[in-house]
């Protein structure tokens, strides 16, 4: 649908209202900025209120105005290669890269609030609570989302596994006892990895739960998972921003931290005594060490 907004555009026009009218004429002018706008600020660009924005949405066959969004999104990106995304970021001054930068991953972090279901995030959380092993799965670029949420789990349960795999009979390997008391999360934006599709596709071959962080709820990872939750990603020039993801997977962090309650505290106590007792962190004033090492 993407592909086509542009030509669906066109052709809802004439139904559209004269604050539609504004929207879509705005939007077919400048698409490569109305992509990294929030409903307000399209508003307030268009002179129409933010409701008739969010209508305008509904109005092209979209469930709102972040599912429309992103789908612009994707339309420059298909229209873009690799080359052009970085002669198109090159050509701005550095003041006007680094806030146009930013103010798109704030757009992506308020959208990911947005598609995010409180049910579906609880469901993630006890899912992971109550998990005997926790797989995490992430290729290549989502490789940094999965060793974060790898980290942070390490220090709240038992059994934690970060895959990493090279090829795809390495990767099966590591996955050959999962079972269905145990979680895997598989991390996976586009391009979609065929080898965590495979391994999801494994996982549930052996029960296990499922809990994937993707891109949008129709990606083709969430045909594994029992528990989807969308992240919304953007390309800027080279760079897939994955500040969204980082987000949501630190919602999640919290969220169990504060499920696990007193077990944790009590954990984590232990855990700073231990890198006491072994000079784990050195003291803030280097002074302090002896004249020998350690």
């Amino acid at each position: 649908m993407a592909r086509n907004l542009l030509i669906s555009l066109d052709k809802k026009y004439p139904a559209f209202s004269k604050g539609q009218k504004k929207i879509a004429d705005y939007v077919k002018e400048n698409p490569d900025e109305a992509a990294f706008l929030t409903a307000a600020k399209l508003s307030e660009k268009t002179g129409v209120s933010e409701s008739t924005v969010v209508r305008f949405a509904v109005a092209m066959g979209y469930k709102g105005f972040p599912e429309f969004q992103d789908a612009l999104s994707d339309m420059l990106r298909d229209k873009l290669s690799l080359k052009e995304q970085l002669n198109d970021s090159t050509g701005l001054g550095n003041k006007q890269l680094y806030a146009s930068v930013m103010a798109s991953d704030m757009s992506l972090i308020s959208n990911t609030i947005s598609a995010t279901e409180p049910a579906l995030f609880e469901a993630a959380v006890d899912m992971l609570t109550r998990a005997r092993r926790i797989y995490v799965l992430g290729i290549r670029q989502e490789s940094a989302l999965a060793a974060h949420l790898a980290f942070y789990l390490n220090l709240m349960f038992f059994d934690v596994r970060l895959i990493s795999s090279s090829y795809m009979g390495e990767l099966f390997e590591q996955l050959i006892n999962i079972d269905e008391n145990d979680v895997l999360v598989g991390i996976s934006f586009p391009r979609y990895s065929v080898r965590v599709l495979r391994a999801l596709e494994f996982a549930s071959t052996k029960k296990a739960g499922i809990i994937t962080l993707t891109d949008d709820a129709n990606s083709p990872v969430g045909m594994y998972s029992s528990v989807n939750l969308p992240a919304r990603s953007r390309t800027h020039s080279i760079l897939q921003s994955m500040t969204a993801p980082f987000c949501l997977i630190n919602a999640l962090v919290v969220a169990i931290s504060i499920k696990k309650g007193d077990a944790l505290l009590d954990s984590l106590k232990e855990l700073e005594d231990i890198w006491q007792d072994y000079q784990v962190y050195g003291p803030d004033n280097l002074d302090a060490f002896d004249d020998e090492p350690f």
